[in-house]
């Protein structure tokens, strides 16, 4: 009823004053397209950002989080971050450890109620803009000029303060100073060569002389991977671990069948077999369209296949058919579907499964 309340009001349909995007016809449930656009344009952050720039730019403040232990996908608060970054319109995303109701005194007292403080009090810079060349970067390669622009010195100083850069989430635990050129234009180049991908927020700070610099703005960039990315091939590579569980044996070393290449991985059991491959470090998803590996069955029985990423389990049925339409959801936004099987594995032969994404963000890897 909220959403219904926030994307398809209707004053003149009592008793709630909504419109909902389906409705019972004949028995049936059928979808209100006219309604149902409204709420497929009200879930578009992006679209809301960019359709709402003007408004956007008027407000004081803009601060947000999103915990790592909610359920929902992180994707919106990352694209909208970066929507707010191509538009050069300050804000603050955060993403920290916690769930829907996990340390809210303490976020009120440490983050809203400082942030709303300053803000509405008026002691903050006010910026222009803040801005980084967000042409493809891709792992290996530089980190772009960041530049900022104060419209006007804090009323209280009347100067223009000092401002750094919080490389943190590049694994730099020292802060760049911006370059201020006297008339409120800063800028920086950070020396650095991001060697894995992901999305990555450089932010800017206000320099008190406090060992805690006060965040004033972020800008989110996205770093592409350079190639595909392989978890195995005639071995498991450098950066993943291989487990196997409920009384199964592995041998990665296998020749009996093989797919492509000297060697393949074989799994022995008499009952359910789990394997779990894991990377070290965690690995984004960003950039990455499918996962693709080969399946033999041996002699092994059985009608039910579960493939996980992540959190969410996609099952393959009987004939090895498609059961679930359920998204595999894994770590920083993929979104996948289970493509049709064109027949069910046989004995004498492999077949390759895989995983398409539903929205592919680039060509770089698979």
């Amino acid at each position: 009823m909220a959403i219904a309340a926030a994307f398809s009001p209707n004053p003149d349909k009592p008793p709630f004053f909504v419109d909902y995007p389906f409705e019972l016809v004949g028995g049936e449930l059928t979808r209100v397209e006219s309604v149902w656009q409204k709420w497929v344009a009200g879930m578009d952050v992006v679209a809301m950002v960019r359709g709402h720039r003007q408004s956007l730019r008027q407000l004081t403040g803009i601060r947000y989080g999103w915990g790592t232990y909610e359920r929902d996908d992180l994707t919106g608060g990352w694209e909208a971050s970066r929507a707010l970054t191509e538009l050069g319109i300050p804000h603050i995303f955060e993403v920290y450890p916690g769930g829907h109701l996990d340390y809210i005194p303490e976020r009120m007292e440490t983050r809203v109620l400082p942030f709303m403080s300053r803000a509405l009090h008026g002691d903050l810079p006010l910026i222009q803009s803040a801005t980084v060349d967000l042409g493809t970067v891709v792992a290996g390669q530089s980190i772009p000029e960041v530049s900022v622009v104060l419209a006007a010195a804090p009323e209280a100083t009347g100067t223009f303060p000092e401002l750094s850069l919080d490389l943190s989430s590049l694994g730099v635990s020292e802060a760049l100073p911006l370059r201020h050129d006297g008339s409120g234009r800063y800028a920086a180049r950070p020396s650095l060569t991001p060697l894995r991908s992901g999305r990555y927020a450089l932010v800017v700070s206000l320099e008190e002389g406090t060992d805690t610099p006060f965040p004033l703005t972020q800008l989110t960039v996205d770093v592409w991977p350079a190639g595909d990315l392989q978890v195995m091939g005639d071995a498991l590579d450098e950066g993943w671990t291989l487990e196997g569980q409920s009384s199964v044996t592995l041998d990665s070393q296998a020749n009996t069948q093989v797919f492509e290449g000297r060697s393949s991985l074989a799994a022995r059991t008499s009952g359910v077999w789990t394997i779990v491959l894991s990377p070290v470090q965690p690995v984004s998803m960003l950039g990455y369209a499918a996962l693709r590996f080969a399946l033999h069955p041996g002699d092994a029985s059985g009608d039910v296949l579960n493939v996980q990423i992540g959190g969410e389990l996609c099952c393959l049925g009987p004939g090895y058919a498609v059961r679930s339409d359920e998204p595999l959801r894994g770590d920083d936004h993929l979104h996948a579907g289970v493509g049709q099987w064109d027949h069910p594995i046989s004995r004498a032969e492999f077949l390759e499964w895989l995983l398409v994404a539903e929205r592919v963000r680039a060509r770089h890897g698979v």
